[in-house]
């Protein structure tokens, strides 16, 4: 068997979503797959602060309009 996990075993995985606004009036959306559990409002924020400055994208990112926490629960059946 390829897959190391045991049957039974469960695991969480959690991904930061982040929403903005471009400038060019559309709305450009980011996910980030294995954030920690305990990513709070204020890392989120920082976090979305960084990217705004940053400029690489060629849509710049004018605000930040959300974050969320997405969490998948999946159960290993064999």
């Amino acid at each position: 068997m390829a897959n190391d996990i045991t049957a039974g075993t469960t695991t969480v995985k959690r991904t930061l979503r982040m929403k903005f606004g471009a400038d060019d009036g559309r709305t450009a959306r980011f996910s980030l797959l294995h954030c920690k559990e305990s990513v709070s409002a204020q890392e989120a924020g920082a976090a979305m602060d960084t990217m705004i400055a940053s400029r690489i994208f060629s849509a710049g990112l004018g605000e930040k309009r959300g974050a969320s926490v997405a969490e998948l629960k999946e159960t290993v059946l064999f």
